[in-house]
């Protein structure tokens, strides 16, 4: 299956963002700024974001590292909260109807994914995929902005995590098996978490 190349109207209303936050725990490191062939990973993330928009923006509480990229650069309004507050920042910013968020350890994303997704959107207020293994992937997923108030109030109550947000509002979930045809839809979601999974990524751009 291949998604059409075309912009679409729906493109034209969104704004894409690229999520850079974390602490790359079990990485050791900054998992963003690893070496992947001649690009680091958040390069390649955002190559393939500039396919669909720009500008593309840059979500982190540490802006400097991230400067060479020559995007904007938002910084969290709550910090310690991780993806959820990530997205109430990029709600608060976007100024289209709809923000693309993209985790900045996804180097093996396509437009053509991120089409499809953007293509699903009618009448919703969350498009999110689902990966191979059935994990939901809220950071490679599509946002409504009217869902900040509901974000709000999910962060007010001490909520953190993005998968209560997606019971509360209009979401539609794409299973594996409707973009499981796209070229390289094997590796959309390859977690990029460990320094063993950055040698087989670095395997992968070696080939």
């Amino acid at each position: 299956m291949r998604v059409k190349s075309r912009i679409t109207n729906h493109e034209s209303r969104i704004s894409i963002f690229i999520q850079a936050g974390g602490q790359s725990s079990r990485m050791g490191q900054n998992k963003a700024l690893l070496p992947l062939g001649d690009q680091t990973c958040i390069e390649r993330v955002l190559a393939v974001a500039k396919q669909i928009s720009t500008p593309v923006t840059i979500v982190t509480n540490d802006p400097p590292p991230y400067q060479f990229l020559g995007c904007p650069i938002i910084s969290d309004v709550y910090r310690g909260l991780g993806p959820l507050g990530g997205i109430h920042t990029i709600l608060l910013h976007s100024p289209t109807d709809w923000a693309l968020i993209l985790g900045c350890d996804l180097p093996f994303v396509t437009a053509d994914l991120l089409r499809y997704l953007i293509q699903s959107a009618d009448d919703l207020d969350v498009v999110v995929p689902n990966s191979q293994d059935e994990r939901l992937q809220p950071l490679c997923a599509l946002y409504a902005r009217r869902c900040l108030s509901e974000v709000v109030r999910l962060i007010e109550s001490g909520e953190a995590k993005p998968r209560a947000l997606l019971s509360r509002v209009r979401t539609r979930v794409i299973e594996w098996s409707e973009i499981s045809s796209l070229p390289g839809a094997e590796m959309f979601f390859f977690d990029m978490n460990t320094p063993e999974s950055h040698k087989e990524a670095l395997a992968f751009f070696h080939t």
